[in-house]
């Protein structure tokens, strides 16, 4: 509960103490200090405190907490870093686990446009379904840049990706 209460705080010495808390205790409190990190790294991505936030983020990806715990912390390093967490959005989208590579189009959704070089890029080495939900999110971006992809998608692969390039 005081993990929780401090990420609601959201302040810098709730993160310092919920830093300090990590990787002291059994599994569950630490599983609460993980999410009282997110929820304070959050707090202080609004306040501007982006620098403190990220050590909230990276904290949390090194501890050894529950996937989900560690993927929302990615997915919000991703954000927080904005263009230079494009590298960490790629190597997340290239990977064969279907819960990271979801959590990154998350992180892509939330970048906007910044992420569509990105998304272009490794869209030629994806599956028709990886290339799908690409397509779904390029077309949420309204970036221009991604129109010769989806004009691509729309007239190759499967019948899903087709689909999903004629309603983007």
């Amino acid at each position: 509960a005081a993990a929780h209460a401090l990420g609601s705080i959201g302040t810098k010495p709730a993160a310092n103490a919920l830093l300090a808390a990590i990787g002291k205790g059994d599994k569950k409190l630490q599983g609460e200090v993980g999410f009282g990190c997110l929820m304070c790294a959050r707090s202080l991505a609004k306040q501007g405190d982006k620098k403190t936030a990220l050590a909230l983020t990276e904290a949390v990806n090194q501890a050894n907490l529950p996937k989900n715990i560690k993927l929302a912390a990615t997915q919000l390093t991703i954000v927080l870093k904005g263009e230079a967490g494009l590298g960490l959005l790629a190597a997340e989208l290239k990977t064969k686990d279907l819960q990271r590579f979801r959590s990154a189009l998350q992180a892509a959704r939330d970048l906007g446009k910044v992420s569509t070089p990105t998304l272009i890029d490794v869209y030629k080495n994806l599956s028709d379904e990886r290339k799908t939900l690409v397509i779904a999110v390029l077309s949420l971006s309204h970036d221009s840049a991604a129109l010769p992809l989806i004009r691509e998608a729309a007239t190759k692969g499967a019948a899903p990706l087709k689909l999903q390039a004629i309603y983007a």
